[in-house]
């Protein structure tokens, strides 16, 4: 089961007070297994570095093929908690990935994918750029026969 964090940067206009420049979105490459079920764990925050506030806020991740197809391979809104913490946790939202959504990748083909946050009723604003989505080896599943490495 894969596990990935991503760090998602709203660019707000605020300053950090130590001095040190603002944070800007950048671009963070996954690799997930095909076909793998798991977690994606956002991290928001202003420029400043400081939690920012998910409230009202829907933050998706969407990745396609090309970077104009019209339908995604996939496009899932991140629900603003993290399993097992209990209550919401400030700044931070979490995607349960299911293993359909990955299953119809093909090992060896670059993905896209970006992350946007949008205000209810709201445009969107993207906190992660444009960032590879590299399939990894397919996953077997319960009563499946492992894939064979190559000799």
């Amino acid at each position: 089961m894969a596990i990935v964090n991503i760090t998602c940067v709203v660019v707000d206009g605020t300053s950090p007070t130590d001095g040190t420049l603002a944070r800007q979105p950048t671009v963070q490459p996954v690799t997930w297994p095909i076909g793998d079920a798991g977690t994606i764990n956002f991290t928001v925050t202003g420029t400043d570095g400081g939690i920012y506030d998910l409230t009202d806020q829907t933050l998706a991740i969407v990745c396609r093929r090309h970077l104009d197809d019209v339908s995604p391979v996939f496009a899932i809104d991140a629900k603003n908690y993290v399993p097992g913490l209990g209550d919401p946790q400030p700044g931070t939202a979490t995607v349960m990935m299911t293993s359909d959504a990955t299953s119809d990748m093909l090992a060896g083909v670059t993905y896209w994918y970006d992350v946007r946050l949008s205000a209810t009723g709201g445009s969107g604003m993207q906190v992660v750029p444009l960032s590879k989505w590299t399939p990894g080896p397919v996953v077997a599943h319960d009563g499946e026969p492992p894939e064979e490495e190559p000799s």
